[in-house]
């Protein structure tokens, strides 16, 4: 799943990885209407959602919000920040394998009014409420982060290590 899909480049970046269905959800009909004209396979499918506004999300195996967060919305940042959260725990829901999730990063040296700089403490907080196992990396850019989340967190309690049902 492709949280904010725009014209679902992740869709044309997955096909020659064997992907077995892709479903993308985005708020703007010109994106949703491009990414249709761009792909007919019945892998694809794209819905025209507002993921803020959502229940729930179709359920996956794995989701990805890429530059989802990267723009700001006209609330304030606490509420900015519920939202995110409510993003969050949709996709811990839907997704059996985990989720992926970028951001901007508040250490950036520049700033636009029009963008979001989450605080990447703040977002590891609101991920590990949804489980145990996960990852922050600030590793690929110096003013963005990826956030890693995985859908099950049990572990074997003589070890001490993760096991699970994907065999990650």
């Amino acid at each position: 799943m492709d949280l904010g899909a725009g014209t679902a480049d992740l869709f044309e970046w997955l096909v020659p990885h064997k992907i077995k269905s892709y479903v993308g959800l985005e708020l703007m009909p010109f994106y949703c209407n491009a990414a249709r004209k761009r792909f007919s396979s019945p892998k694809f499918e794209i819905l025209e959602r507002d993921i803020y506004a959502e229940s729930s999300y179709p359920h996956v195996d794995f989701g990805v919000a890429s530059g989802t967060f990267y723009l700001a919305t006209d609330k304030e940042p606490e509420v900015q920040y519920e939202q995110i959260l409510g993003v969050l725990e949709l996709l811990k829901k839907s997704c059996d394998i985990g989720f992926a999730v970028n951001f901007l990063a508040d250490t950036t040296t520049f700033r636009d009014a029009s963008l979001f700089y989450a605080n990447s403490e703040r977002i590891l907080q609101m991920a590990r409420r949804l489980s145990r196992r996960v990852v922050l990396s600030h590793f690929d850019f110096p003013f963005e982060f990826t956030l890693y989340v995985w859908g099950d967190d049990l572990y074997d309690t003589a070890t001490s290590r993760y096991t699970n049902s994907q065999g990650l």
